[in-house]
């Protein structure tokens, strides 16, 4: 379920690239961080962002209501992006996402935030048949900003490189 209370599955952007990654709807340092990336390689693409859904799915197992995600997405301000999806679902469910992905999700309580829970840092670009095509993890020092890599991405799927 998304942050309306919609079902989504990822069949649903066939035809689309999607952007994908794990984020916590508690998170304070880097998911906000990822989120502003998205938003800012959203309006990179221009045109080009209508043919892009942007989907996370919440990687922690005690926070998992739609008004949990809802919350995060508005206080990120992802809720003006009009392709934005923050998935949530059941424990079960969310653990076997991150078993499919073969990423961390809810892990041990960050260092002096024990409501945060580590995560992988990772940023899926699947291509429009649904076939997962790149890997990028956290910004690291000298490397361009994860919407620039986004863009970069997207744009060699869609033709325009």
């Amino acid at each position: 379920m998304d942050q309306h209370g919609r079902r989504v599955a990822l069949a649903d952007f066939r035809g689309k690239v999607v952007v994908l990654t794990l984020l916590d709807p508690d998170c304070a340092d880097i998911c906000p961080v990822y989120a502003h990336q998205f938003r800012l390689a959203q309006e990179a693409l221009g045109t080009d962002a209508g043919k892009v859904a942007f989907l996370a799915f919440n990687s922690n197992d005690e926070k998992t209501s739609i008004a949990d995600v809802a919350a995060a997405t508005k206080k990120w301000g992802v809720d003006r992006m009009s392709s934005w999806h923050f998935l949530t679902g059941s424990p079960d469910a969310l653990r076997a996402v991150w078993r499919a992905y073969g990423v961390l999700g809810s892990g041990p309580p960050k260092p002096g935030r024990a409501h945060e829970r580590q995560h992988s840092p990772s940023i899926f670009i699947i291509d429009q048949a649904g076939r997962r095509r790149w890997y990028l993890s956290a910004h690291f020092e000298g490397a361009p900003p994860a919407s620039e890599l986004i863009v970069r991405h997207v744009k060699a799927l869609l033709g325009k490189l």
